[in-house]
Formats: C-alpha cells, sequence, structure tokens
C-alpha cells in the first residue's frame, strides 16, 4: 500500500478550518511566498498564543523557503508542538520519522505520532496508522492499523476512510464494508476512485455486491 503524505495546501486547510484570522494571514503570505513580511506578521516570541498559525509558518518555511529559512522554520514547527499543537506534533512526528528536513530519528517521531493520536489529531491517527500497517517502525498490527485510519476518518480526514478499506479488506475480505469506505475517499482521491470502480466490476466483489 504506498503511502500517500498531506500536501502542504490539504495541511493549511486543515489547521485553518474554524482558526482566527491571523492563520488565515499567515497562510496566505507563506503562499504567496512572501516569508519575511509572514514572520513579521508572526514573531517567534509570540508563538504561545498563535500555536496554529505558528505551525504553519514552521512547515511554509520548510516547504518552500529552501536554505535560508529552514533553520528558522524548524523552530516555529518545534515551538509549535513543544507547546502542545497536536497538528505540529503530527507534522514533526512524520518528517522526523521519514528524514525530511530533519535528522532520521524514528522513536522520537514515533512517540510524537503516539501523542498527537492521543490527542485527537486525525493526521497523526493518519500516519500512525500507516505505521502499525508496515510495520516497519513498530510491530505490525492490521487491526491496530484499521483502527486508527478508522478513527482518523470519522474525525473528518479526506484520505483515512480508503486506507481504512484496504486494511479491513486484507483482514476480512468484506467486500461491502471495503466498498463503502472507498465510496468516501473517492470523492477527494483516485486512487480510492479507481479502487472503487474496480470493487464494484470485478469479481469476486462485483458478484458479492449485486447479491440481491
Amino acid at each position: 500500500m504506498c503511502k500517500i503524505l498531506i500536501t502542504l495546501i490539504s495541511l493549511f486547510t486543515l489547521l485553518s478550518c474554524g482558526q482566527e484570522d491571523k492563520s488565515v494571514v499567515v497562510t496566505n503570505l507563506i503562499e504567496e511566498r512572501k516569508f519575511n513580511e509572514a514572520i513579521e506578521s508572526l514573531p517567534l516570541e509570540t508563538c504561545e498564543a498563535e500555536l496554529i498559525a505558528c505551525g504553519m509558518v514552521g512547515v511554509g518555511l520548510l516547504s518552500f523557503g529552501g536554505e535560508e529559512f529552514s533553520s528558522l522554520g524548524k523552530s516555529y514547527l518545534d515551538k509549535s508542538a513543544s507547546l502542545g499543537n497536536m497538528k505540529a506534533k503530527s507534522v514533526l512526528g512524520n518528517f522526523l520519522i521519514s528524514g525530511t528536513y530533519y535528522d532520521k530519528a524514528v522513536k522520537q517521531g514515533i512517540k510524537l505520532l503516539h501523542e498527537a493520536s492521543d490527542g485527537g489529531d486525525d493526521v497523526g491517527l493518519y500516519y500512525l496508522g500507516f505505521e502499525y500497517y508496515s510495520g516497519t517502525n513498530v510491530p505490525k498490527n492490521l487491526q491496530k492499523a484499521f483502527e486508527l485510519f478508522d478513527e482518523s476518518a470519522k474525525l473528518g480526514h479526506k484520505y483515512a476512510p480508503f486506507y481504512a478499506g484496504i486494511t479491513h479488506y486484507e483482514m476480512h475480505n468484506d467486500c461491502h464494508v471495503a466498498e463503502k469506505y472507498f465510496a468516501v475517499s473517492a470523492q477527494y482521491m483516485e486512487p480510492a476512485a479507481k479502487a472503487l470502480n474496480e470493487i464494484r466490476t470485478e469479481n469476486p466483489c462485483s458478484k458479492v455486491l449485486n447479491e440481491i
């Protein structure tokens, strides 16, 4: 199963929804590559009062700012995570596990994903689900992976239902359950739409789903 990473724009959408205007302001500035203006709008020392926006600036600087803003981007993301922003913990944990922008630190990354998942963050649950699905960094546990994907899906994560369906089908060969999960994610991702079409048109599931 191929792990689909959340794009920066998707992350911004997840972080911005329902947040204060500061989050929207820094999101727009980062997307427009106005990095210095974003930093002036949200100095690092003010992060404690703007954890969500602080995480956005960190991820934005790391993703778009290049070498010039790499160190500062880490400072923003680290601070947001250390002060309790669960979304920042999820993103930072994934970066540490993969060695993206940071030196690889798998144990620390897994710990952050657990903290974010325990805190009810859909992204943390999603990424931790992959860890239990693959078994690369933690003992492989499909039931645990399914539960994490399912919980993430219930919290509104767009991609998690697809992987919940895949994992459930691998365990139980249940075409009906897989179809329901695929249908949710098919609105947002091509692999889910393709899987939904295949499960409805190809045996053995097409025969099962069409039974009266």
